[in-house]
């Protein structure tokens, strides 16, 4: 809407049409025959449609999408049914932290909802589907983090990379798009945290990245790292966990195939659980 002038130098203003909105703007107008803008989708929603659940998608043109809606009984794991609709959806794994939570369905596939780091930065309240399709073994939130391991071996992670725990390099600092985590395969498991991140690789050993101040990644020093580095002197482990908050340094642990466990990092409260409260 609006209308347009002619501008100093006879180059036309646009000016009076913006003041009236646009396609893109994020505000929905009705009357200029918008369905939808971005995220404003007014009180239209999958459930006022007929649908079962599900997230209504607004296109490029302004014009609603329900691609995102889901039908239960259809034998399909569509967005929205994790929760609603079991016949359709088997949760096999459940991950939550930092205000999101994700979960891991019989094909593979995963879907996550709330503030999820695939929330992408704007919290979702209906599961949102995991760009990597199916064939998703283990998933891990912690702080701003999400990651996936594969069945084919590989590890992608998403979200917020606070003193590198994404694992990505130095130029990601957040991504929406989950990304490969290059010199890890193959993966069989990981753990994840606002400062820093952990997996178990099929050498059957562990590996560690992000904010390392208290030698939370177990390499033996206390500098950062962006990438991968192997845990020293760890031998044959099965599970990771990690802990790090972004307001205290960060530990680890891990469970060792023959039932022990050994953890490193922070001890300031014990957390170590080696009768000190020195780090190591």
């Amino acid at each position: 809407g609006g209308a347009l002038a002619c501008g100093p130098g006879c180059q036309l203003d646009s000016v009076g049409c913006e003041a009236s909105g646009w396609c893109g703007d994020g505000r929905l107008d009705a009357a200029h025959g918008e369905q939808c803008d971005d995220l404003d989708l007014g009180v239209d929603d999958c459930l006022g449609r007929g649908f079962d659940g599900g997230v209504l998608i607004c296109k490029a043109d302004c014009a609603v999408s329900t691609t995102g809606c889901a039908t239960c009984g259809n034998t399909l794991c569509e967005p929205g049914e994790p929760l609603t609709c079991p016949g359709d959806c088997a949760a096999l794994d459940l991950a939550a932290g930092y205000g999101g939570t994700c979960t891991v369905e019989s094909d593979g596939s995963a879907w996550c909802w709330g503030n999820a780091g695939l929330a992408l930065t704007i919290p979702t309240v209906a599961p949102y589907p995991v760009p990597l399709g199916a064939g998703i073994v283990d998933l891990a939130l912690g702080g701003g983090v999400a990651c996936a391991a594969l069945e084919d071996g590989s590890l992608h992670c998403w979200g917020s990379s606070y003193k590198g725990a994404l694992g990505l390099g130095p130029s990601v600092t957040h991504t929406r798009e989950p990304l490969p985590v290059e010199g890890l395969l193959p993966v069989l498991a990981v753990a994840t945290s606002f400062t820093h991140s952990c997996a178990v690789v099929e050498d059957v050993t562990g590996a560690c990245w992000g904010e390392n101040a208290s030698g939370a990644l177990g390499d033996a020093t206390t500098t950062d790292s962006f990438h991968p580095v192997p845990v020293a002197d760890l031998g044959e482990v099965t599970q990771v966990t990690v802990s790090g908050d972004g307001y205290t340094v960060g530990h680890s642990c891990a469970r060792r195939s023959d039932g022990t466990a050994a953890c490193w990092g922070s001890n300031d409260k014990g957390q170590l659980g080696d009768g000190t409260t020195t780090n190591r």
